[in-house]
């Protein structure tokens, strides 16, 4: 979760998850309700709102970067804005709660190599992720 440097400097960064409700957000397509996990694993929820919904995460991305509001996004998306402090991380001590990712395939004795070899860099890339999303790992 972040937001724009320059949003993050006209306002203070909250410390829990409930404080962003009042804040405006850019809304993915998965909901207004979003779900966070601490340290601990406690979980925490906050119903957010916005006015922009989309479904592009790099319109997501962009209108965070814009300061249009609090952005929940994957982390291969604001990565390299988060390093050049373009966006600020909101609530370091939580973490999105995660979503599942499933690989379909006809059910078969054995995989060809193709699918074989693009489930195992699903598998590398989601590990990767996990290291982005989670800083307390």
């Amino acid at each position: 979760m972040a937001i724009s440097k320059s949003t993050a400097g006209r306002e203070s960064s909250p410390s829990l998850p409930n404080a962003i409700a009042f804040a405006t957000s850019v809304l993915p397509p998965y909901g207004e309700e979003w779900r966070f996990v601490d340290r601990k694993g406690t979980p925490a929820s906050v119903r957010v709102s916005g006015n922009l919904v989309t479904n592009s995460g790099e319109t997501l991305h962009q209108a965070a970067r814009e300061g249009v509001g609090i952005c929940l996004a994957p982390g291969f998306l604001i990565r390299d804005d988060l390093e050049a402090g373009r966006l600020v991380r909101l609530l370091p001590e939580y973490r999105p709660v995660e979503f599942s990712m499933n690989a379909v395939y006809p059910h078969r004795h054995h995989l060809s190599a193709k699918v074989r070899t693009f489930i195992d860099m699903l598998v590398d890339h989601s590990a990767e992720q996990q290291k982005l999303i989670n800083p307390y790992s």
